[in-house]
């Protein structure tokens, strides 16, 4: 029987390579060199480049929010608008003492998210939804005495085999004869488990990384405030981390007068930001979306739409997120959940009364491979390498292909392109 069973591993691979994540764990109990395959770089990178595409064709993604102190977190994965829910991932830990949740970031299936229990004490967890497995990550070992804010964190992939931890804390040492403010920039390796220092290499003193990150085109990115007391700089920028190098840029966020920038998302191969702001002219709300045509240049920045909404309604109005494909944006109202169609300029509600503590993040979704617990790979006796490798490469030329399609789309209204502004 195992000898038929491996009659032609080639095929094995390919048809493995495409099966679901719940399924690829059951099948890693059948024999050595199935789980030795299953938990290879070269298979995961595989499965993880197959896995995208599938996420991008059916647009999935995912709303997590925490409704009460002590309750944990909850996910829902919807597949294009919210009559379309596909499962909910039940959350993996229950805490006994009373703690809040902090969604620190999304990359490859993965949610990196901080732990706050009352008495201080913080946790930083790993969590794969797909998979039902979570892992808390060691702490870090650089701990100042005085802080100007509390630490920001983003997380991502490195493009090979690593995910990246990257924490910012801002130091404020004017009681010392030494810098007044500067900042520590500190690295945790998922391959290494382990953190390390890469010194004072944030770009500015005179902002600060906020909100929720993007993890897009190899680097992290967050939304800027400026720190309390400066008047510069005039224009705030999109932060961005490069993974793999290690580095920060910055992208200056478009004609930002008395306009505040709520979120940034990828949309057709590039970033977008959306953002709202108080009309002059009558008693409404303004939720524009910009695109950046083209990544990191940002004369390129290009207004899609605008809807207006009634300044009046009770409680807050906050962008969350904006899905790639139709540019839709998702909306949080009052403590509910909207998604918002720009074509036919309608508001449907997901049903999510998220009255609980902060606001709902809301991310891309796909499966992932990558097992959060340490691995311990095996050595193959079976020549599977060229063959993973084979497969990789086909999945790699797909992905490629796909990504340039993306790219050439533009938005369109009622079907003709429209790059200008337009009041819906």
């Amino acid at each position: 029987m195992e000898k038929s069973l491996f009659t032609d591993q080639k095929i094995v691979n390919k048809i493995l390579v495409h099966l679901s994540v719940e399924a690829l764990a059951r099948f890693r109990c059948v024999c050595k060199s199935w789980c030795s395959l299953i938990d290879d770089p070269i298979f995961m990178n595989a499965h993880r480049m197959n896995m995208e595409i599938v996420s991008r064709k059916l647009r999935l993604f995912q709303v997590v929010y925490q409704l009460y102190p002590n309750e944990g977190l909850r996910s829902w994965c919807y597949a294009g608008s919210p009559s379309e829910e596909l499962i909910h991932p039940g959350f993996p830990i229950t805490n006994t003492k009373p703690c809040t949740y902090d969604l620190v970031g999304y990359c490859n299936g993965l949610i990196c998210y901080l732990t706050n229990f009352l008495h201080g004490k913080k946790e930083i967890n790993l969590w794969n939804p797909s998979m039902r497995k979570c892992r808390t990550l060691p702490d870090s070992t650089f701990s100042p005495d005085r802080q100007r804010h509390s630490p920001n964190f983003g997380f991502g992939f490195d493009g090979t085999t690593d995910h990246k931890l990257v924490k910012i804390t801002y130091i404020d040492d004017r009681l010392k004869n030494e810098k007044k403010q500067w900042s520590e920039v500190e690295v945790y390796s998922l391959k290494q488990d382990s953190w390390k220092k890469i010194g004072d290499r944030f770009p500015s003193q005179y902002y600060y990384a906020r909100g929720d990150t993007v993890f897009f085109n190899g680097c992290i990115h967050w939304l800027t405030q400026r720190e309390f007391g400066k008047i510069r700089p005039r224009r705030l920028p999109i932060l961005s981390f490069n993974v793999a190098k290690e580095v920060f840029q910055e992208f200056w966020l478009p004609n930002p007068h008395e306009r505040e920038a709520n979120c940034i998302s990828p949309l057709h191969g590039s970033l977008s930001v959306c953002a709202k702001s108080s009309s002059s002219v009558d008693n409404c709300l303004d939720i524009e979306v910009w695109l950046m045509k083209e990544y990191a240049v940002e004369e390129t920045w290009t207004k899609l739409y605008v809807t207006r909404l009634d300044e009046e309604l009770s409680g807050p109005i906050i962008p969350l997120r904006v899905l790639d494909g139709g540019a839709e944006a998702i909306v949080y109202i009052n403590k509910n959940v909207f998604l918002y169609d720009p074509k036919n300029e309608e508001f449907e509600d997901f049903g999510i009364w998220a009255n609980g503590i902060g606001v709902p993040y809301v991310t891309s979704y796909m499966e992932s491979l990558v097992w959060v617990e340490p691995v311990v790979l095996e050595p193959s006796t079976t020549q599977t390498e060229p063959e993973v490798k084979i497969a990789n490469m086909e999945i790699e030329a797909a992905a490629k292909q796909e990504n340039t399609t993306s790219n050439k789309e533009t938005y369109e209204v009622g079907g003709k392109q429209d790059n200008n502004c337009h009041i819906l």
